[in-house]
């Protein structure tokens, strides 16, 4: 569906949305170390669309949560760096440039990129 119609996947990706932050409970912690389950999948299909050698689609889906520095977006990133190295090294330069405003960023994270 994704290779055919990305307005009615974003929909359905943004309804997901709505509705995992409905449901999270007001006093959690959100993991800095994972992404939120409607972001996830955004990310395994921009993955999937990549296998399938559509890069400028995979991109469109991808590049709204390439900024979260998590262990999925640098896979990810490392992945697409395998199938169009100009694109990730591009996309990883604006990652590192905005780490210093990035508030969760910590020691660890700096280590991690």
């Amino acid at each position: 569906m994704a290779r055919r119609d990305r307005a009615l996947v974003e929909k359905f990706l943004q309804k997901l949305k709505a509705d995992q932050e409905e449901t999270r409970v007001e006093n959690s912690r959100p993991d800095l170390w994972a992404l939120p389950d409607y972001s996830q999948q955004r990310l395994n299909l921009a993955k999937e669309l990549l296998q399938l050698g559509d890069f400028e689609r995979a991109l469109q889906f991808a590049d709204p949560i390439l900024s979260n520095i998590t262990i999925s977006t640098l896979d990810f990133l490392t992945y697409l760096r395998e199938k169009d190295p100009a694109a990730a090294d591009k996309r990883f330069a604006s990652v590192l440039a905005n780490v210093r405003s990035n508030v969760p960023a910590d020691a660890n994270t700096i280590s991690l990129l």
